[in-house]
């Protein structure tokens, strides 16, 4: 049976706004698109890491509630779960500051065997962490000698800015190794120096990736592939937490390719009314997200969407 494998990082998210702790969530870019993708009943793995600590137990109870294999997840001895402390401000993106206690040695736990018809979401800091990148870009060179499809998102944030020069490089090699990268408008100002979504489709394609979808949270959503550059409005809505925006848009994507069976052979040959989906159920994912502290759709959100 064919598979959506999500790697990335395992952190629990504090959310404080107005200067108080408003809500706790468990979190992680590719955690939170793999819940949305689980509450939809789609086959997804969740690739990542924990401690053997109360807060692992708690994370991996309501990832399994969620319908996410977590049979992927490393577990560490000796150290500690990570939490992410996410300051929300009206207006703006998260700024973050993480916990983090990793052992010397860390490592991925290996994935079966890739086909094409399976789908691999990866990014974050997960994705240019000194000691996971050699895992990680073994597990890269299998989706791509098995023609899975492989969706990048960079998600890089202040935070990063001084590592940004080591960073850099890596950021490239993930481009090349994917087949779809989606970053918002604020990955695109610090890592090609612009706010101009032209531009960074420039980058995207000169690092070797033909087909990008750059998200301004609250203005657009711009799709290019070799033969199409369209323009879809995000609509206004009262936004309570940006935190898990980035990442729904990446489930609704996953969502509509895994509807449509597309494999990485067919991507950037179709039609403008498969983007026109793409970005429809994207934005849809965001907009709904953005209006409570969840960094996932909503049980009943996944009901109504699987009903239809």
């Amino acid at each position: 049976m064919n598979k959506i494998y999500a790697i990335g990082e395992t952190v629990f998210d504090i959310m404080i706004k107005d200067g108080a702790v408003r809500e706790g969530r468990v979190g992680g870019s590719a955690l939170n698109c793999a819940v949305s993708l689980g509450r939809l009943g789609l086959p997804v793995a969740l690739v990542s890491e924990l401690a053997e600590d109360r807060l692992a137990g708690l994370i991996l109870d309501f990832l399994s509630g969620a319908g996410v294999d977590t049979s992927l997840v490393q577990r560490y001895q000796g150290s500690q779960s990570a939490v992410a402390l996410a300051f929300l401000a009206d207006g703006q993106e998260a700024e973050y500051a993480f916990y983090k206690q990793y052992p010397v040695e860390r490592r991925l736990r290996a994935i079966p065997a890739l086909s094409a018809g399976d789908y691999l979401l990866f990014g974050s800091s997960f994705s240019y962490a000194a000691a996971l990148r050699p895992q990680l870009c073994a597990i890269l060179a299998a989706a791509k000698l098995a023609g899975t499809l492989v969706l990048y998102d960079p998600n890089i944030r202040r935070h990063h800015l001084p590592d940004l020069t080591e960073i850099l490089p890596l950021v490239r090699e993930n481009i090349a190794s994917a087949h779809l990268v989606r970053a918002s408008a604020e990955d695109c100002r610090y890592l090609f120096g612009s706010d101009d979504p032209d531009q960074a489709r420039a980058a995207v394609a000169a690092a070797g990736c033909g087909c990008f979808i750059y998200t301004a949270a609250g203005a657009e959503v711009l799709v290019y592939t070799p033969t199409l550059r369209k323009s879809y409005p995000v609509p206004s809505v009262a936004v309570v937490s940006t935190v898990g925006a980035g990442d729904s848009f990446n489930a609704g994507t996953l969502y509509t390719l895994w509807r449509h069976g597309l494999t990485s052979s067919r991507l950037a040959t179709c039609p403008e009314s498969f983007w026109d989906e793409v970005a429809a159920n994207g934005i849809r994912f965001a907009a709904h997200v953005c209006q409570s502290f969840d960094n996932y759709i909503a049980e009943n959100f996944a009901r109504e969407l699987v009903g239809r």
